[in-house]
C-alpha cells in the first residue's frame, strides 16, 4: 500500500499562509456565467456529473479545475482551444449540481470518474491534459496510470506537492469555507491523494509545459513567490520534453491569462 504522509507540526506563519492560498481559486471579484452552453449531465456510474463538451479534432483536451471552481472558469480557454481540438470541461462530483457520491473523493477516485466520464462521451486517446492549481493533482495521477494515452501535459500555476502535502496535514476546523461539497471531501481525502501521486510517481517524461505565476497576491512576498517557482520547477525533473513558463498576471491563470495556456497546449502537441 501507500506510504501515510508523515505528520510534522505546522507553524501559525504557514497555516496563515496556506489558508489564504486554498482561498485563492474562488475569487468573488471575477464575474463568471452561472451556466454555459452545450452543458450537459452524464451518469458516470449511477450519479450525474455536469460536463461540457466542444470542437473537433485529432486530440482530447481534458480541462482540470482547481479547488472549488466551476468549469465555467475554463470559457476563454475551452472555446479557442475547440478550433482544433476536442476540449472537455466538466465539474467534479460535488462541484456545483455534479451529485457527490458516496465514499472518499481521493486522487485515483476522481480520475476513475473522469475516465467513466470519458468513456460514457467515446473521447479516446490522444489526451491532453491542461489543469489548473489543485486540479494538477489529479493530472498528475491520470498521467501517472495512463502515460501511453497522454499526449502532453500543461500545469497553470498547479498547487506543488510539498503544499499538497501541507494541505493533507491541516485540521478540518480550520478549512476555509467552501462554495461545494465536493471541494470540502477532497481536502479530506488528501492525505491518500499525496500518497497516491507518491507512490505512481507522478508526472511521467511527458512533453510538459509548468505555468508559474510571478505576480504577488496581498498574504504574499517575494520569498514565498521565488519558492513557489522553485517547487513548481521540480516537475521539470527527469523529463526530456519540459519547459517553465511565467505569468504575471494573477493565479486565476486560465481567466486572467488564456493565451498563454493556449500557447502551452500548442506546444505540448506538436
Amino acid at each position: 500500500m501507500y506510504q501515510s504522509v508523515p505528520k510534522k507540526r505546522l507553524s501559525l506563519s504557514v497555516l496563515t499562509g496556506l489558508l489564504l492560498g486554498l482561498s485563492a481559486c474562488h475569487n468573488p471579484e471575477v464575474v463568471i456565467p452561472d451556466r454555459l452552453a452545450d452543458e450537459q449531465k452524464v451518469d458516470v456510474g449511477g450519479y450525474p456529473i455536469t460536463a461540457r463538451l466542444t470542437g473537433q479534432g485529432p486530440a482530447t483536451i481534458i480541462l482540470f479545475s482547481g479547488a472549488d471552481t466551476p468549469l465555467a472558469y475554463w470559457e476563454k480557454v475551452q472555446n479557442p482551444a475547440s478550433a482544433t481540438a476536442r476540449v472537455l470541461a466538466y465539474d467534479r462530483g460535488g462541484y456545483r449540481d455534479s451529485h457527490l457520491p458516496d465514499g472518499p473523493r481521493d486522487g485515483i477516485t476522481i480520475v476513475r470518474e473522469l475516465r467513466r466520464l470519458l468513456d460514457k462521451k467515446a473521447l479516446r486517446p490522444p489526451y491532453i491534459l491542461v489543469a489548473h492549481s489543485l486540479g494538477g493533482a489529479y493530472a498528475q495521477l491520470f498521467a501517472a496510470l495512463h502515460p501511453n494515452e497522454v499526449k502532453g501535459v500543461v500545469m497553470a500555476d498547479c498547487t506543488p506537492d510539498k503544499d499538497l502535502e501541507l494541505t493533507a496535514r491541516l485540521p478540518k476546523l480550520l478549512y476555509p469555507k467552501f462554495n461545494y461539497a465536493g471541494t470540502k471531501a477532497e481536502f479530506k481525502a488528501m492525505a491518500e491523494t499525496v500518497d497516491q501521486i507518491r507512490f505512481t510517481g507522478g508526472l511521467p517524461d511527458l512533453p510538459l509545459v509548468v505555468i508559474t505565476n510571478t505576480k504577488l497576491a496581498s498574504n504574499e512576498n517575494t520569498k514565498s513567490k521565488e519558492e513557489d517557482y522553485r517547487q513548481q520547477a521540480r516537475w521539470l525533473e527527469g523529463k526530456t520534453r519540459a519547459a517553465q513558463w511565467k505569468t504575471d498576471k494573477g493565479h486565476l491563470v486560465p481567466v486572467y491569462d488564456p493565451a498563454i495556456i493556449l500557447k502551452a497546449i500548442q506546444q505540448v502537441n506538436q
